[in-house]
């Protein structure tokens, strides 16, 4: 029980305070736990995801295309540390992503555009207030997001980043689920929370809004 209950915790998104009117505001792209551990040719979690080097081509174009934009692109890694979090990575995720271990590093097929990276021991990036400390001192109000897992890291940051007021726009071909027989209905979800949808051509392709 007591396992599960720190499941939900690491799992449900962070509330913080609203993000300001800025004069000039900018974009920023997130892309979110494509490491080693996850998708490497060594990962530690049975070839989870497929379509892997096809998804990666697609988010290595979005890089390209944010950054050709003058969108910052910040790289966000999950680490698990301590006893609790280590017994988390190898209760639920057959010991990946313990800090210090290489695995924890970004995939290396994925091209890396800058050096703005933080990591996260929760689903939500915004766990580490450096995180939205540096998208406000950037006066960064709207976010694009990638990478995996759709369901999980991906969704519960970008529930975080609504919390905060922040505009959130999602890759719907830029991101990788372990359950990729729920990936029609994770998208009505994010269609539904308000989330806008975009291909890797940054074209949208729906909005609520």
């Amino acid at each position: 029980i007591g396992m599960i209950c720190l499941f939900g915790f690491i799992s449900t998104s962070t509330k913080g305070k609203q993000i300001s009117q800025y004069k000039k505001p900018k974009k920023a792209l997130l892309v979110i736990d494509t490491q080693e551990d996850f998708i490497g040719k060594n990962n530690k979690v049975n070839n989870r995801y497929r379509n892997v080097d096809e998804v990666l081509e697609r988010i290595n174009l979005i890089q390209r295309r944010c950054d050709f934009q003058g969108y910052p692109v910040i790289y966000i890694r999950q680490e698990f540390s301590g006893l609790a979090g280590k017994m988390m990575s190898k209760v639920f995720m057959k010991g990946a992503a313990i800090q210090g271990n290489p695995g924890v590093l970004m995939d290396k097929r994925l091209k890396i555009f800058s050096q703005n990276e933080f990591t996260k021991n929760r689903g939500d990036a915004f766990c580490n207030p450096k995180l939205d400390e540096f998208l406000r001192e950037n006066e960064i109000n709207e976010l694009f997001l990638c990478g995996l897992d759709g369901e999980y890291c991906v969704h519960t940051t970008a529930k975080g980043a609504l919390n905060r007021g922040y505009k959130v726009n999602i890759f719907v071909d830029g991101i990788l689920l372990g359950k990729p027989e729920n990936y029609n209905q994770l998208i009505q979800e994010y269609y539904n929370e308000g989330i806008s949808l975009y291909n890797s051509s940054l074209i949208k392709i729906s909005s609520k809004n």
